[in-house]
């Protein structure tokens, strides 16, 4: 729904990248000399970056982040095989001073759509009503033409019978025929 989009935004994000560069390249003779006469020079970079980031409520994001960086090249002694490392891991917090600052503008969406689902069940609720009210009304229509159709027929059967009535009066001769 609307209300966990709006949440969302107050979720905590991970991402990961790795990179690795590699190059290989010839060296002139200016380079061969300053790289101990080696003819090639060969480089292996890895890049290893891991990104933890949460917005808090009062609009600040909280980052903690960690980078890993390996240097692989043809100028470094077979004794580091595995080549030189260099790591990094911090924390950072980022609070706006002017734009979006504190709770209140940063929940906004939330409170929005919080109501906007407060709106959506009344206006359910009252399609509900309206529906039932139409029923109720139906219903109590029915009955009352069915209480007007037992009248009428009530009627018409007295009706008849007064009519047999006066026939069999009229064939008696108690009662003259108009």
């Amino acid at each position: 729904t609307s209300v966990e989009n709006a949440e969302s935004e107050f979720q905590p994000v991970f991402s990961a990248t790795v990179r690795r560069d590699r190059s290989k390249t010839r060296n002139t003779v200016e380079e061969a000399f300053a790289r101990s006469s080696l003819s090639e020079y060969e480089k292996i970079d890895d890049t290893y970056n891991m990104v933890l980031s949460k917005k808090i409520r009062t609009g600040a994001t909280i980052q903690v982040s960690s980078t890993l960086e390996s240097v692989r090249n043809s100028l470094q002694p077979r004794s580091l095989s595995n080549g030189e490392r260099k790591s990094f891991v911090g924390v950072s917090i980022n609070q706006p001073l002017l734009r979006n600052i504190g709770a209140r503008s940063n929940l906004a969406r939330i409170r929005v759509s919080e109501s906007d689902r407060g709106i959506a069940y009344h206006r359910y609720r009252e399609e509900v009503m309206q529906i039932l009210s139409a029923g109720s009304s139906a219903y109590w229509n029915l009955l009352l033409k069915q209480e007007i159709l037992a009248i009428n027929e009530d009627s018409l059967r007295i009706t008849q019978q007064l009519l047999e009535d006066l026939e069999l009066r009229e064939s008696v001769g108690r009662a003259k025929k108009t």
